[in-house]
């Protein structure tokens, strides 16, 4: 029973950071960047449900994106990046490219070649 609580938490978890992150303005996602989620997002990115994976995933393309803006509007470095970078997700990120899920394995391709320049196997 503690599991399904558990998973369920979760999975609401994932839910509520997907819908601050997909629903905000640039203005909003910059005060967003306060709380730490970058960090929330990235610890998703290790769960065993490969649905919070996906939707950790898709997070982080939407943030580099708006993120993407910001720095466009305001000439600055992308914070999201610099986050990425400090945490290690990237490295997690690269990982991901070995996970058994299609999904998983090609959402991670897109934000790699997207943002980081890499190159197409």
């Amino acid at each position: 029973q503690m599991c399904i609580r558990d998973r369920y938490q979760r999975r609401v978890h994932g839910e509520v950071i997907w819908r601050l992150v997909n629903c905000c303005s640039v203005d909003q996602f910059q005060r967003l960047m306060k709380y730490q989620l970058v960090e929330q997002i990235g610890n998703q990115m290790q769960d065993s449900e490969t649905e919070i994976v996906v939707l950790a995933i898709k997070c982080i393309d939407e943030m580099l994106g708006k993120s993407q803006a910001l720095v466009e509007q305001k000439q600055t470095q992308n914070p999201v990046m610099i986050e990425l970078e400090r945490l290690d997700i990237i490295s997690k990120l690269e990982s991901l490219q070995e996970h058994s899920d299609e999904q998983v394995y090609e959402s991670t391709i897109k934000i790699l070649e997207t943002y980081f320049a890499v190159d197409k196997e």
